[in-house]
């Protein structure tokens, strides 16, 4: 990938559905492994597979322009940019003078659309999720712990509080397990991720999140999905 600086023009953005998660491979596992749960009487299993892998699709913003004559294609999760930006582009030629695009930035007011999901690095990417799992388990378990104690005293609160202890610690080890699941399938997202902002010359690349960054930094006039599917990042800013 490189960077290559120049003007927006001829611009075209259309919002579309596209699965980035899971390859067509994937796909084609799981509808294998659904039919072989519905084989065995699973239906209900089955169905849940089905349906996992038929609304893993995303809306995102397919874009075309030119980059000062250079034609530019690709995914970002929400353009924010027009003709005439001036911008910044990390892209990978894709031959006959063609680039593919990963990510637009705006020097200008530090505006930055990246390629869907690659928007942290991998050490921000495992706070994120590891909070994530901690938050989650915490609720679940303070809730069942209230539950299944509420009323008891004696041997009986000892008892239960000896089995709640056990069966949160196998819980724990569920939910890690998970989680850290869902941390490896995101981690290549995260890993472009840092190649983009290497491009963009920002340090400490791995620990970068731009959704956090921008819920700090709000500009004016922002468009909807703010932080969320479009960025602001100043490197100035995060010292």
């Amino acid at each position: 990938m490189e960077l290559i600086k120049g003007t927006i023009s001829h611009l075209k953005t259309q919002r579309r559905r596209q699965d980035f998660v899971m390859s067509p491979a994937q796909h084609g596992y799981m509808e294998t492994t659904a039919a072989g749960a519905a084989l065995m009487g699973m239906g209900s299993q089955a169905m849940g597979l089905v349906n996992i892998s038929g609304n893993s699709e995303e809306e995102a913003d397919w874009v075309e322009f030119e980059l000062d004559g250079k034609p530019m294609r690709g995914w970002v999760w929400k353009m924010p940019m027009s003709d005439g930006d001036q911008v910044e582009v990390v892209a990978e030629s894709a031959g006959q003078g063609r680039y593919v695009v990963y990510s637009i930035r705006r020097p200008e007011d530090s505006v930055v659309a990246t390629f869907p999901h690659a928007n942290c690095g991998t050490k921000a990417l495992y706070r994120r999720v590891m909070k994530m799992m901690i938050f989650l388990f915490l609720g679940i378990y303070l809730i069942l712990g209230v539950i299944f104690l509420h009323g008891l005293s004696g041997d009986d609160f000892t008892e239960q509080l000896h089995i709640l202890a056990i069966g949160g610690s196998l819980a724990f080890l569920i939910f890690f397990g998970l989680f850290y699941i869902s941390y490896r399938k995101l981690r290549g997202f995260s890993l472009l991720a840092e190649e983009i902002f290497k491009c963009y010359g920002w340090s400490n690349v791995e620990k970068i999140n731009l959704g956090k960054s921008s819920r700090k930094h709000r500009p004016e006039n922002t468009l909807e999905r703010y932080g969320l599917y479009y960025f602001r990042y100043n490197p100035a800013e995060e010292r």
